[in-house]
Parts: structure tokens; C-alpha cells; sequence
């Protein structure tokens, strides 16, 4: 079950605003095959077992907006983008994202407006990485805690020690 799913051509012009709850065992928020949402901005919870989960050529063009105190939290994965999709806009990060393999998951899609953690802003993964980029198109500027950096997509992981795998801005 989804909380909120568009799929098949599916379109939001405008944007998905959470102050409250939006949770689903599968996905909290699905975008599939081709649908795009203008943006997502979230000031509550976001759950499922990929909390938001972006695939099969789709795109949230305006980017992920996780405010303070906003959580993003997935069973495996906080952020799942795959599938030759994008988000366009970004993800900005001021309050928590949180996967039990991966805070954000990026295979074979980009995030064409780059991962920002911004200060006090947390990727925290139970295990695994903060951050896993595998056969990207693209994702630039990567920047946590107000500190810029770039990926190529060659490395595996993002802003991680291997004694803290959390990303905290």
C-alpha cells in the first residue's frame, strides 16, 4: 500500500505539503512510470518501507524540501530514486532522514539539483550509508552541513566515516 501514489502518466502541478502523517507499508509517497510532482515539502512524517520512493522515468521537478523537524524515514530506504528517474530540484535536508540500509538511495537516476544537508540537518542509515549513488546520470553539488562537494557517481558513499555512517550537518 501506498500513502500517497501517482503512477501511469500521473501528474501534481503544484506541490505535496505534509504537516501531519503521510505513511504507507510500501511507500509513503510513490511516484511510477512517467509521473511527476511539482515539489515535496515536508514538515511531519514521512514512513514506509521506502518512505519516498521515485522511479520508472519519473521526476519531482521542484525537489524534496525536508524541513526542521520533518522526518523522512524508511524501513530500507528514506529517499529511493531509480529507473532513469530524477529530482530535478534537489533535496534539501534540514531535519531527519533515515533508512535502515540507505538515507538516500540513487541507482541508475540522478538528482540533477544536487543533496544538500543543510546545518543540524541528519542522514542517519541503521546500517549501510547515508548516501548510495550507483550508475548515476547525475548528482551535483552534494553539500553537508554547509560544506560543499562534488560526486562523479564513481564513489559508493558520500560524506561518511567509516566509525559514523551518519550524515549530520
Amino acid at each position: 500500500s501506498q500513502g500517497i501514489d501517482i503512477t501511469e502518466h500521473g501528474s501534481v502541478g503544484g506541490a505535496i505539503v505534509n504537516y501531519g502523517t503521510i505513511s504507507g507499508a510500501t511507500h509513503g509517497i510513490n511516484l511510477y512510470n512517467n509521473s511527476t510532482v511539482g515539489s515535496v515539502d515536508n514538515y511531519g512524517h514521512i514512513t514506509g518501507d521506502r518512505a519516498i520512493n521515485v522511479s520508472a522515468t519519473s521526476d519531482i521537478t521542484g525537489g524534496v524540501t525536508n524541513e526542521v523537524g520533518g522526518l523522512i524515514s524508511g524501513v530500507t530506504t528514506g529517499i529511493n530514486v531509480h529507473g532513469g528517474s530524477n529530482i530535478t530540484g534537489g533535496v534539501d535536508n534540514y531535519g531527519t532522514i533515515h533508512g535502515g540500509t540507505n538515507g538516500i538511495y540513487v541507482s541508475n537516476a540522478s538528482i540533477s539539483g544536487g543533496i544538500t544537508n543543510e546545518t543540524g540537518g541528519v542522514i542517519d542509515p541503521v546500517a549501510g550509508v547515508a548516501i548510495s549513488l550507483n550508475g548515476l546520470t547525475g548528482v551535483t553539488p552534494i553539500t553537508i552541513g554547509g560544506v560543499g562537494g562534488t560526486t562523479d557517481g564513481s564513489d559508493n558513499a558520500a560524506g561518511l566515516d567509516t566509525n559514523d555512517p551518519r550524515i549530520i550537518g
